[in-house]
């Protein structure tokens, strides 16, 4: 599945006729409200919206969530991934010579091809929520997760501020909290707003090696194109627009519930415990 993700837009075309964007996630992923979290802009400004918790210097289209506009441009960009667009040959290959057959990120190729199309709009923005950094108030206090009432199929996640001393916070607030948040039930209210102006960024031109080996997990001829040299802040959204990129502060719209909120949340720290548990045993 790692491989085929950006191709999902094409695969599946006929059950999305009706749907005005698609999307890809990861399974290591627990959702939140996450109709809440996106943007009237996100909705409308942008071909392709992908979310990261800060790490915009890598430039790449989250697989833990990117979302596409359902348009005959964005579902076939996928094509500009030789060994995507390849995948017969590379099948009859393996098979004639026996050999093992090996998988290929899409988050290198595909992302590299998206920032060398001038007509592709794409945020870049920070609200996931992950276990990386051991000084999230997830590991002091915990990750909430709280059923919708009115819609039991809905969930809600929230973890306390970091200046939030109290580690039973959550536990004290009532079960629909977020119906009795002004704020939150504003739904046509971002959670985010821009703190700063547009500054320009340079997109890396591939001539560079310094970028390489900021993403493991990605092939070394996309790294040069995707590794920024500039800094950017875990409090800077990355915009690739009309051919150019940019950076924009922003701050985060303080709920009445004095709780932060989020999407989902994705456990890549855990994951990679569990499996060398499992592994040891």
């Amino acid at each position: 599945l790692v491989e085929f993700k950006p191709s999902y837009g094409a695969i599946f075309e006929d059950l999305l006729e009706d749907y005005s964007h698609w999307a890809y996630s990861d399974l290591d992923i627990v959702f939140g409200d996450l109709g809440r979290h996106i943007e009237e802009s996100e909705w409308t400004d942008y071909d392709i919206v992908t979310w990261g918790f800060g790490d915009q210097k890598r430039l790449y289209l989250k697989g833990q969530f990117t979302m596409h506009k359902n348009t005959a441009l964005v579902r076939q960009l996928w094509k500009g991934c030789d060994y995507l667009a390849s995948l017969d040959e590379r099948y009859n290959s393996i098979i004639k010579k026996k050999s093992k057959f090996q998988l290929e990120s899409a988050e290198g190729c595909y992302s590299s091809v998206v920032l060398q199309n001038e007509v592709v709009s794409v945020k870049f923005g920070v609200k996931a929520w992950t276990d990386v950094s051991k000084t999230d108030s997830v590991y002091a206090h915990g990750l909430y997760l709280f059923q919708n009432p009115k819609h039991p199929h809905k969930h809600v996640l929230a973890k306390t501020l970091p200046s939030e001393t109290d580690g039973n916070r959550l536990l004290q607030l009532p079960h629909d909290w977020f119906h009795q948040d002004a704020l939150y039930n504003n739904r046509h209210l971002p959670l985010q707003k821009a703190s700063g102006h547009m500054e320009t960024l340079k997109l890396p031109d591939g001539k560079s090696d310094k970028g390489n080996g900021c993403m493991y997990w990605v092939q070394k001829q996309y790294q040069k194109y995707l590794c920024l040299e500039e800094d950017v802040s875990a409090l800077e959204n990355v915009f690739w627009i009309n051919g150019e990129l940019f950076k924009q502060r922003f701050e985060s719209i303080g709920l009445q519930s004095k709780v932060d909120t989020g999407p989902f949340f994705h456990f890549q720290e855990f994951k990679r415990n569990f499996r060398r548990d499992q592994l040891a045993v």
